[in-house]
């Protein structure tokens, strides 16, 4: 299964807020009048950032294996570094190089 901590929306970088379709199990007690949800799901999952309304697999939202982020359109990608980004005309870093106190964010051109 998947961790919520792990998970980055590769458009706008959004941690916090997803939807995610996932298989699920509930049980009913009309005698307590409640039930119970259990749900898991796999990188194949689709999930959609709430913050941007971009929708892909999870695995694409897996922030441990985004490696490179766009110096321009600031997108994570599990693309190499050191190549074009192939959303814009930006360059890609390597991730670590962004959170460097000598960098700005990214702010479009």
């Amino acid at each position: 299964m998947i961790n919520q901590a792990d998970l980055r929306c590769p458009d706008c970088g959004e941690t916090e807020r997803f939807r995610v379709v996932s298989n699920g199990t509930t049980v009913l007690d009309s005698d307590r009048g409640s039930s119970i949800c259990e749900s898991d799901f796999d990188e194949s999952a689709t999930i959609e950032c709430l913050a941007c309304d971009n929708t892909d697999e999870v695995g694409i939202f897996d922030l441990v294996s985004q490696q490179s982020r766009c110096d321009l359109c600031g997108r994570f990608t599990h693309e190499d570094h050191g190549q074009g980004c192939g959303s814009c005309d930006g360059y890609l870093f390597p991730v670590d190089f962004f959170t460097a106190d000598a960098f700005t964010e990214p702010q479009g051109r």
